[in-house]
């Protein structure tokens, strides 16, 4: 039989049936099938091989460690040692023998030792592992009885399966929000989610600061170009997000390979996948700098507020301006001429206003955040996802009720009114750019379905989230632009600057997202963390000391960026054009034309759709080099 014909055969389920995946592997003992005797091979008619993939070497564990984790460690029923007059077809195959805490993430041995973060971390290895094997087998081989050598037509005997632990792991609790009474899964089952929590775990991932842009990219992009672009960007993105999800099995690709990253290594090449971790850290460290100006913005704010409440002092907020329900136009603010005789300057110059202001406010954030990105695991802010949809719940409040006391004030016929909205404009490229990134969920997709209860569900699922993110933006955009009562062109690119800092509802947002923020970016720090150190070093925490390092290259650029250029709506369009252009456009039309072509699955009209959607990632990244904002 052909090599070709070997390797599209399907794998067969073990006689043994399938590996157990609960917290405690103590309750049901998996016992190894026997080591195949090359002499002595039972006879199994009509059976092709297959070849065994080599393993890949664990550099984060010890040898014992890695020789548990894979199920090569010889323990008793107990966990004892096992004696070698056993025969190896008995000796029950128990890689761990620790028992999860109730109510906590914690493990015991049954002695009561607790077990350390080295073998927590190789046991929650081994629980992801038995889960994604959990339905795949071993292998048949075929094997002359006289020689032991391979050959058709022989005896064949079964292996068990031979997994390796995925490299880019990024764990499902950083996007599935957190339930604190939710129902914990029993021992060997797999936690799973409904379709209605799976649903808001994709809308609260792509929900982020992007959100306070919407209304910006509205006015640059013109009234109605402004809705042809949404729509758009939405069909796209679903599009290529949906090309991910099914990649695997539209390409039957077999498992564990189910990360869309290790799908581009197997289709493409090894080097596709690092350009796909490359792209995912830099998707990481732009939503960081943007995290860390928009922290910096409501940090500094809120504290001024608070100053000047205790100091009773709030003449700088008697701003020379028509002021509307707490909102106001930063352009037609008139700063007054100063005498330089007359001694108000003082106010300027105290010792508060030295040490508190838009240049300093983002080194005070050093103190609060960099401590919270060396954490080894920051699984407890895990706890806060939540906290994502709450935050977009309130901005929809405030939006609609600022909006209701505003009224609707659009003007489409005069050119010089103040409420003038022009339906079209050039600039629409600058919100194909932030919606790049503001749709942008390909990288982890994947890691959200898994867990989905209903896995047939998951592309019905995936297009209703994609539709209530496209509402959700449209809505906000829409409404607080046509509901701005002054000059369009004033709407900035973050709307709650927009508004006074003595206005109640703009300050609660503030100090909701700044809190908000603070428990996301030590996740986004981790997530940078365990691509790149996995990716070098084969380990998310490779020492204190590499971490270190890292971190304080984050940090340093994302207060650089704060000081220097305090601007979201810019770097928000250049890296969502950017990394969209692989992630979104380039990457899963790619993986998607190679592997159809190579099953003779490719036809002209997906080879003309898809090639289309890489020119238009490509245009797209050009033109945000071309157009100007206003």
């Amino acid at each position: 039989m052909s090599k070709r014909a070997t390797e599209r055969t399907p794998l067969l389920k073990p006689p043994s049936g399938k590996l157990g995946s609960g917290t405690d592997l103590s309750a049901s003992a998996i016992r190894r099938p026997p080591r195949p005797d090359r002499g002595n091979a039972s006879d199994v008619e009509g059976r092709p091989s297959v070849r065994r993939q080599p393993r890949r070497k664990l550099a984060s564990e010890s040898d014992a460690s890695r020789s548990a984790a894979l199920g090569g460690a010889k323990l008793s029923q107990r966990g004892g040692a096992t004696t070698g007059s056993e025969s190896e077809s008995e000796r029950p195959r128990r890689p761990y023998h620790y028992h999860q805490v109730p109510g906590t993430h914690r493990f015991r041995h049954d002695s009561g030792a607790e077990a350390s973060d080295t073998e927590v971390a190789t046991f929650n290895r081994f629980n992801y592992i038995s889960k994604v094997m959990g339905g795949s087998s071993g292998r048949l081989t075929r094997r002359n009885s006289d020689t032991g050598s391979e050959a058709e037509g022989e005896t064949v005997t079964w292996e068990p399966p031979h997994f390796t632990i995925p490299d880019h792991l990024i764990p499902a609790e950083f996007f599935i929000p957190y339930r604190p009474f939710a129902h914990a899964p029993r021992p060997g089952e797999e936690s799973k989610n409904s379709s209605v929590v799976t649903i808001f775990a994709i809308w609260n991932t792509m929900m982020g600061t992007s959100i306070l842009s919407m209304p910006w990219l509205v006015e640059q992009s013109g009234f109605i170009s402004s809705i042809g672009t949404f729509i758009l960007m939405a069909i796209v993105c679903t599009f290529t997000a949906f090309r991910v999800l099914t990649m695997q099995k539209r390409l039957r690709i077999p498992p564990p390979t189910h990360d869309f990253q290790n799908i581009m290594r197997d289709v493409l090449s090894k080097y596709w996948e690092y350009f796909g971790i490359i792209f995912s850290v830099l998707v990481l460290v732009g939503a960081m700098l943007v995290y860390w100006v928009l922290m910096t913005n409501f940090l500094y704010k809120s504290v001024d507020y608070f100053y000047d409440l205790a100091i009773g002092n709030f003449s700088k907020y008697d701003i020379n301006t028509t002021v509307i329900n707490g909102a106001y136009c930063p352009e037609d603010v008139i700063v007054p001429a100063v005498d330089e005789t007359v001694e108000l300057t003082a106010a300027s110059d105290s010792f508060y206003d030295k040490l508190w202001n838009t240049q300093t406010a983002p080194l005070f954030l050093i103190v609060l955040l960099y401590p919270l990105l060396n954490i080894k695991s920051p699984t407890f802010f895990t706890k806060f996802t939540g906290m994502g949809t709450i935050s977009v719940l309130y901005m929809l409040i405030f939006v609609t009720t600022k909006s209701a006391q505003f009224g609707i004030h659009v003007s489409f016929s005069d050119s010089t009114a103040y409420d003038y909205v022009q339906l079209f404009r050039p600039n629409f490229p600058v919100a194909m750019g932030t919606l790049s990134l503001a749709m942008f969920i390909h990288n982890c997709v994947c890691r959200i379905m898994e867990s989905n209860e209903h896995q047939e569900k998951n592309v019905r699922d995936l297009f209703i989230a994609y539709f209530l993110v496209f509402i959700t933006y449209l809505y906000i955009g829409l409404l607080f632009f046509m509901a701005w009562p002054f000059a369009k062109t004033c709407i900035q690119d973050n709307f709650l600057d927009n508004f006074l800092g003595t206005d109640p509802m703009s300050l609660v947002a503030r100090m909701f997202l700044f809190f908000q923020m603070c428990t996301v970016f030590p996740l986004l720090g981790f997530m940078i963390r365990a691509q790149l150190m996995t990716f070098i070093f084969g380990t998310t925490y490779p020492g204190p000391g590499r971490v270190l390092l890292l971190n304080t290259f984050v940090v340093l650029a994302c207060v650089l960026v704060a000081v220097f250029y305090p601007h979201i709506g810019q770097l928000l369009r250049f890296s969502g054009a950017f990394c969209g252009m692989a992630w979104i456009f380039t990457f899963p039309c790619v993986t998607y034309m190679v592997g159809a072509y190579r099953r003779g699955q490719l036809r002209w009209p997906g080879a003309l759709l898809h090639s289309a959607l890489i020119v238009l990632g490509v245009v797209n990244l050009v033109l945000q080099f071309v157009v100007k904002t206003d």
